[in-house]
């Protein structure tokens, strides 16, 4: 009776636990990263293989209208991707391939030099619910997820069994 017990209330709180800890599948996940932090924004899109997500749809928003895009374009065939903010505060930059692949990446604009002309800009850290994990983990997290499935099939069936004695 406990083994059943286990199995009806412990193992979906573990697989509950376990869907909502854990990060997105990307088999082809995106990234960026800023080229150089001078007053001109530019930045490089790329494929979680470090491809270059050449020629993709780019819309930037400036910090005054999130809603209404302030310059569009596309990417060189090197993924990359520049233009000149012409006010401080947090720029938005949405990059899009056309086939399901999508980087969203911010920038903070900030005024420099003693008399106010001159802007340097640092991207915004993205937040996730675990952090910036690296591949290693990734692998390891995806691993013990399909261990620990395959664990509690194997634990439901040893109790299905020892019912049917």
């Amino acid at each position: 009776m406990k083994r059943i017990i286990y199995c009806l209330f412990v193992l979906p709180l573990v697989f509950m636990y376990q869907s909502m800890a854990s990060q997105p599948a990307s088999a082809h996940g995106t990234a960026y990263r800023v080229i150089d932090g001078n007053a001109t924004i530019t930045a490089e899109f790329f494929y979680s293989d470090n491809e270059p997500m050449r020629y993709a749809e780019v819309l930037v928003f400036g910090p005054d209208d999130e809603n209404v895009e302030y310059q569009n374009g596309r990417t060189d065939q090197m993924g990359r991707f520049a233009f000149f903010p012409q006010m401080p505060g947090t720029w938005r930059i949405e990059v899009n391939d056309g086939v399901g692949h999508a980087v969203h990446a911010g920038f903070e604009v900030n005024r420099r030099g003693a008399d106010g002309t001159g802007l340097k800009n640092t991207p915004v850290v993205r937040n996730s619910l675990l952090g910036e994990t690296s591949l290693f983990t990734r692998i390891i997290l995806g691993l013990s997820l399909m261990v620990n499935l395959f664990l509690g099939l194997y634990v439901w069936k040893r109790v299905g069994i020892s019912r049917k004695r």
